[in-house]
This record gives structure tokens, sequence and C-alpha cells, in this order.
């Protein structure tokens, strides 16, 4: 039976490229969903899917994750190779709610990533190819076979011998970027339009397609989109003998031997070509007999029918197991704190039609509020009026400014078998609750289940810093949202004050509320964190494997607590954190004054890893090294961003005076910077500049007085060249080694002029294929930057 209508979205991952396989794909598919009978829509950012409002997403890249409530299914059909050792694409697939592989090597690892809680829901059983639409076009003439081939991304080298050979050796035609096939001036036919339809009408003039794959796809046999593309056209396909195009197409396509000479492999792929034009009826039976799999086996008409078949079941079964949860006699009642009093009622309301929406209905409701709401009173009778919720109970709580005193009189007032907390500015996707539930009644030594979390800028800040938005149509992507959260458990990550658990994704069992637990800490910051650590002390902490809470943030936004901190009262959070917790006992015998900072494993290798007190407080040794990754680790909490290149990495300067840091390690820059021109792609160690000009434009005016400290690396053309380095009218000269990798640089700078930018002229940027011929490195590199930090005077 056909699945119902369905609205779906297909994400472009690469929205500021004019030609990409994701484009080509979208197009065919929003075309063939039509004619099946189903509403599909191109999309690109967040808003794009939450205003569509599909009852499916498709993401075609994993770099894409679910940032949506929207039920999300991710296509995995590149090799493992490129993303098992990824971990923000490993973060992304495992966010979908259904993977669906190309082969059953792909599904392994997926199951793999989702075991042990998502294994099997998470996983589709389905072989997914990238493929193309069923398309009435004439058998090409035999007699006038030609070879084509299609390099849309074409890398440099990669069979450029056995191309220049083939030209030799049949009529050959290439199609793709012009500057990619400059050694086959006479073969050069274009670029062909990436429209849905242009390409399969191109590989139709030319009869037989040459569709040959990069060494990861062939290695791990994952087709490419040209042989599906080939038999949509009507062609002869030659390509490699993967198994699964032998177990699907059989003998119906040509397969070659990519281990010959490239001569050799040239004069094969010739002769079949030869053949084919001299038995007219075999080429025919041939292309009908691979067209007729295609067609019945791998066409997207098939392959999407079954993707929506498969989706819908998915999405039902986890739906019902939901159901059957909140449905059981002794399903627990779930009470949600929620803090209050420094925004607005229509922010409250909208954290609270969040809670109303959920599809888990034993709800109640905490509300501390620790200042005036107007409207306040009046709207809770509404409320409670409405029976949504189990109870609406209100707790006054001043609280002094301390941010914890406010989430401890909820906790005090909990008396519900589940609790949560729920800030006014929080949001929650429809099934956390239910799912969260689910993984507690599925595991009862679990005192505390905790979902992945998306963050989203709500006051016009992009989260457009991943390199899937640069391109040459250099379009701004208004993308407001990004995941953040998507991490098991780890103790040790907590220990070092690496938080992976967002405030508002989890709930936890009323019985961990012990005396102690509620003694209320006093911290103005890091009260989450606090919590956490004394839980984890004493109780199994769960991921739950989804994404499921919204964390909104602003960066501008004068209501943003986080923000209004400043860097010496988070110094104090963490020697309270310190002092309280140094008694502690963790798992493996360890005390809090131990392993707070660096985790269990830092401190069995080496007992003497912390230095001797160089302060105290009471009877509690406060250590530098320990105070010092505290704060470093809080402050990243706060804002979202690594604070510091590593623990291992000597700080110069105090934690308390830095203003911002770069780390060029990471995709994203720090929610401070709102744009950087002239950087290039970030890479492991870190990230080049790309031209003359490096601009860092900040949020808020930089110090009137700061120190500019850096760890990188001048390219050889720019070794000891002088680097002006501009804020405002001010500049100030600098000079780097090509010699030494990652090395320190400090520069004094004065900005009179409350300037917002850092302005780097690099003198000689040129590209390494301006000073070797055997590059094909285009890129002008001037300086390699690995962190930057901008430190308080």
């Amino acid at each position: 039976m056909p699945s119902p209508v369905q609205k779906v979205a297909l994400l472009n991952a690469f929205p500021n490229l004019p030609h990409s396989a994701e484009r080509e794909f979208i197009a065919r598919c929003v075309a063939v969903l039509g004619a099946l009978g189903h509403e599909a829509r191109s999309v690109v950012t967040s808003d794009d899917i939450i205003a569509f409002n599909p009852d499916l997403v498709i993401v075609t890249h994993e770099f894409v994750a679910k940032t949506t409530e929207h039920f999300t299914v991710g296509l995995l059909w590149s090799p493992t190779q490129f993303y098992r050792d990824d971990e923000e694409r490993l973060k992304a697939i495992r966010s979908w709610d259904l993977a669906v592989p190309i082969n059953a090597a792909t599904r392994r690892v997926a199951r793999d990533l989702h075991f042990p809680l998502r294994h099997d829901s998470g996983v589709s059983e389905l072989d997914f190819y990238p493929s193309a639409p069923v398309v009435e076009l004439p058998l090409p003439d035999a007699g006038a076979l030609s070879v084509a081939y299609v390099g849309a991304h074409w890398d440099g080298q990669r069979h450029r011998r056995l191309l220049e050979e083939l030209a030799r050796a049949t009529d050959l035609h290439v199609y793709g970027p012009q500057g990619a096939w400059d050694f086959l001036p006479n073969n050069y036919r274009g670029s062909i339009p990436f429209d849905g339809h242009s390409l399969v009408q191109t590989l139709n003039r030319h009869g037989v397609v040459l569709a040959l794959h990069k060494p990861e796809h062939a290695e791990e046999e994952t087709p490419s989109m040209r042989v599906f593309e080939a038999c949509s056209a009507r062609c002869a396909v030659i390509t490699e003998p993967m198994q699964p195009l032998v177990d699907l197409f059989g003998d119906s396509l040509r397969y070659v031997d990519m281990s010959l000479s490239p001569r050799r492999l040239a004069q094969d792929i010739g002769d079949i070509v030869a053949r084919f034009r001299s038995e007219p009826g075999l080429f025919e039976q041939t292309v009908r007999q691979a067209h007729q799999v295609f067609a019945t086996r791998a066409s997207l008409e098939h392959l999407l029918t079954a993707l929506l078949d498969d989706a819908v079941e998915h999405k039902a079964r986890a739906l019902q197991a939901q159901a059957v949860t909140a449905a059981a006699p002794d399903a627990p009642e779930v009470a949600f704190i929620i803090r209050c009093g420094s925004r607005p009622l229509a922010v409250v309301q909208r954290a609270v039609a969040g809670l109303a929406a959920q599809s888990y209905r034993r709800i109640g409701l905490i509300f501390v509020r620790f200042a005036p709401l107007e409207g306040f009173a009046d709207w809770l009778e509404v409320l409670r009026s409405t029976g949504r919720f189990s109870f609406v109970q209100e707790v006054l709580a001043p609280g002094g400014g301390l941010r914890s005193a406010a989430m401890w009189a909820g906790l005090r007032a909990v008396r519900s078998e589940l609790f949560g907390l729920h800030d006014d500015d929080d949001e929650l996707f429809p099934e956390h609750v239910a799912q969260l539930v689910e993984v507690l009644a599925l595991q009862p030594d679990c005192g505390l289940a905790f979902a992945g979390a998306v963050k989203q800028e709500e006051d016009g800040a992009f989260q457009n810093q991943h390199e899937r938005f640069r391109g040459a149509l250099q379009v701004e992507i208004a993308e407001r949202r990004a995941l953040k959260f998507m991490d098991d458990f780890s103790l040790d990550r907590l220990l070092r004050f690496d938080n992976v658990i967002q405030s508002n994704a989890w709930l936890a069992r009323q019985q961990v509320l012990t005396d102690d637990v509620l003694d209320d800490p006093g911290l103005e910051v890091a009260e989450d964190v606090y919590l956490y650590l004394l839980l984890a002390s004493r109780h199994r902490l769960q991921f739950s494997g989804r994404v499921s809470a919204v964390w909104n943030w602003r960066s501008n936004g004068g209501d943003n607590s986080m923000l209004a901190v400043s860097q010496q009262r988070w110094t104090a959070c963490a020697h309270a954190i310190n002092r309280r917790l140094a008694g502690v006992q963790f798992p493996g015998g360890f005390s809090g004054r131990d392993v707070l900072g660096v985790g269990r494993l830092a401190r069995a290798q080496s007992p003497a890893f912390l230095p001797g007190p160089v302060a105290s407080a009471g009877s509690v040794p406060v250590h530098k090294a320990l105070t010092g990754s505290v704060v470093k680790s809080l402050l990243r909490i706060a804002s979202g961003r690594r604070a510091f290149l590593s623990a291992a990495d000597p700080i110069p300067y105090d934690a308390a005076d830095v203003v911002c840091s770069l780390d060029f390690t990471q995709r994203r820059l720090p929610p401070a910077v709102v744009n950087a021109r002239g950087l290039s792609d970030f890479e492991a160690w870190g990230c080049w500049t790309d031209g003359p000009t490096l601009t860092l434009d900040f949020r808020s005016a930089l110090p009137p007085r700061f120190v500019l400290h850096l760890i990188g690396h001048a390219y050889k053309s720019n070794h000891e060249l002088p680097i002006r380095v501009a804020v405002g009218r001010h500049e100030a000269t600098l000079t780097m080694s090509a010699r030494s990798r990652a090395s320190r640089y400090s520069l004094p700078m004065v900005n009179a002029d409350a300037a917002r930018s850092l302005v780097f002229h690099i003198p000689n940027a040129r590209s390494p294929a301006s000073l070797d011929e055997q590059s094909r490195e285009t890129r002008r590199l001037g300086i390699g930057l690995v962190r930057l930090d901008i430190i308080g005077q």
C-alpha cells in the first residue's frame, strides 16, 4: 500500500555552489515526488523548513544535522572514509531520525553509531542509491556512439593518463568546469547545466558513459550517481565491478579492470565501444536490460516510493512506542522548573507553549519567579483553567542575583516522579519528554537522561561559519540554528568541566534529590554543571541518542545573562565549585580535589599532576592549574566555544583577562565574531589566510588597549616579512617565521577609535601553484593561524 501524500523538504547542503551533485539530485527529486502526488520543495535553512512545515526532511550530506522538530532522514551514500574520523559529521548522522545507507557495509557503520539505544530504530534496511528518474528518451544510434565522461568537481590528476589514452583510442567527449580540462582541449565540450534534466539528455546523445569512481568509492563499493544517470539516459555503462552494481545489474553493465595500465585499459574501453558500433543488436539488448533493471529497482521513482514508505513506518513505530510508555498505568508525572522574572511574559508564554505541545501529557509546572512580571498572576489563572497541566505552582525566590537560588528553590518544590529544568526562553521538540521518559523507563538504574540540543540565534546573528555555506554565489545564508550538543555522557569530560548537557535538555528522577543535593551552592553561574557533577558522583547519566531541545541564544541581547557576567565572577564561581566538591567521592575512588579540572585518567597516570597550592580557602587547597582549567571550561560553556588550544598548552596570561579567543582548529568561530573575510577552509591544524587581507569583524568594540596573542606561522612567501595589523587608525607590525610552525607571537594594540575590526595586511600572499609548477593549489596563502587571543589590559 503506497504511503499517504507527504510534504517533503529536501535540504541543499551547499547553497552557494552553483553546480553540485546535491543541487542536481534535489531538482530531480522535487520533480519525481511531484509526479508521484507528493508536495516537495528544496530548502536551505531551518527557517525554510519551519515555514514549509513538512512531514519529512531529507538531507543528502552528512554535514547536515537535524535542527528542527520535523522527522529527518539522512541519505548516507558517501564512503565512510569521508566521515568516520570527523566528529562533527558523526554527530550529524546520529542526530537524524533515520539514516538510509547505500549498502550493507555503510549500514553496519550507521548501526554502530546508534548502538545501543537506537541501532534498531535509527537505521533503515533500504539500500538507497544517488539515482535519477525514468525519462522518455530514444535509444541512441549504435553506429554513431561516442563516450561521455562528466567531471563536475574534477580533483586534478585523477584518471588523467587514462583519459589522455582514451582520447587517442576512441571518440571521447568530456564535460565539467573549463579549467579542469586544459589537458584535453580537443575533447572538452563545456559544462552541463545542473537543472535536473540536461545531464541525462546530454549523455543520451553519446550513447556510452564512462562512470569511474574515486578510490574511496571503489574500495567501499559505493557507486556514484553517474551509473544511474547513464541508465536513465539509455546508455551503455562502463564502470568498475562493484559488488552492489554486479548484484543489481548483472552483465547488463560493462566492467573494466582498473589495475591495468592506462594504455591497456583505454584499449579495452575502445574495444567495447567498437563492438557496440559493429553489433547494434548487442548494444540495444545491453541497454534495454540495464534500463529495465534501473526502472524497476533503482530509479528515483522506485527508491523514493520505498523511502517514503519506510520513513512513515519508522516514524509511526517511534510514536507508538512513546505512546505506550505514556499510556502505561504507572506513567510518571514530570515536573518542569521554569525560572522567570528577567524577560517579558510573552517569552515565558512561548516556553510554556512548547511544553503544552508535548506529546507526553502528564506534565506539571513549577514557576520560580525571582522578580516581578507584569500580567503574570492573571496568566497563571488562565493557564490553570486550561487543564493541560497536572498542576501549576508558583514559588518566590528573589535570590539576590544568584542563578542557583531560583534553581534550588524549584528543586526543593519537586514532588513528581520525574523533573526537568526549563528556563523562560527555552524550547523543546514535541517528542522531547516522551523520548526521555522512555529512556528512563527502559533503564531503571539511570538517574538522569538527557537529549542533544540545537543552538538558535534569536537576534539577527547567523550560524553560517560552516564550510558548506561557502561558494561562488557568495550569498549570505540566514541559518540561525546549528547542532550544539550531541554527545554521550563522559564523566571524565565533565570532571574537566567539558559539559555536554544543555540545561533544558534533561529529565531526572525525584529520588536523586537527597538532602545534600538540595543544599543551594550559592552560584551566580555554572549552577547546572555543579548539579551534574554532584549527581554523576553517585548516579548514571544517559544520553538518549536524539536531539530534541533548543537553546536560544542572543549574542547581541541585553537580557543574555551569560554575556553579562564578568570573567572575574566566573573565576569566583570556579573557586566555589572546587571548594564545595573537593571532598565529594567520584567513581573509581577519586575525591573531587584530585580530579576536578583534570579528570580521573590524568590523575591516575600522574599523581603529581597538580602543582602545590598557591592559595587556600579554609582547609581546601585551591590549585592554580585547576582553577585555570575550570575558568577556561566555564567560559566555553557560556559562549559555546573552545577558549584555548588544549589543556596541555601553557597559558602565558591570566584567563580572566581574555576578551575573546579564536580557535582556528574548530569549524566555527565564536559568537563574538560576526564576520571573517580572507580566511580559507578550516583544517585539522588550523586555517590559512587567503589573499592580501584578513579582516575580523567583532560584535562589540575591542578594548582601548589590548595585547594580540597569536599561535601560527607564515607561508614561505611571507617569511619574516612585515605584516601590518590595524585596529581603527592604529597600526602595529608583526613578523612571523615560516620555518617554525605554531609559534607564539605577541603584539600590543591601541584602540582609541573604539573600532570593531582587526585587519591584517599581508605583504606577499602567494599561491603554491605560482611558486611550483607541479602544484595545482591556487589559494593565495599568507599566514597559518592556530589560535588568536585578545587580552585586555
